[in-house]
């Protein structure tokens, strides 16, 4: 299936960029010294008929719960360990 999607090209400038670092954009960046516009057009591409969205879609959310349990674990064993700092601290 073919899709066309309006667009900007932008050469990428920055530090890191590779040279002829050329980008896709949907908006036109203006203003920015890290991108410089080079082109505005229709750009047109072919989607595969096999392609289903909904298991990059789950891939990315199984990923978000790893970085969200990860982050709750921290925060339990940081508030488990300021509860041991208090019960060991001496009344005087």
């Amino acid at each position: 299936m073919n899709k066309q999607i309006n667009g900007f090209v932008h050469l990428r400038t920055s530090l890191w960029s590779k040279p002829d670092d050329y980008v896709l954009t949907s908006i036109k960046f203006e203003g920015d010294k890290d991108y410089l516009f080079v082109a505005e057009g229709i750009f047109t591409f072919t989607i595969p008929d096999s392609f289903d969205p909904r298991a990059i879609k789950v891939e990315a959310l199984k990923a978000e719960k790893i970085k969200l349990m990860a982050d709750f674990q921290n925060r339990v064993t940081e508030i488990e360990r300021k509860i041991s700092e208090l019960q060991c601290l001496e009344m005087s």
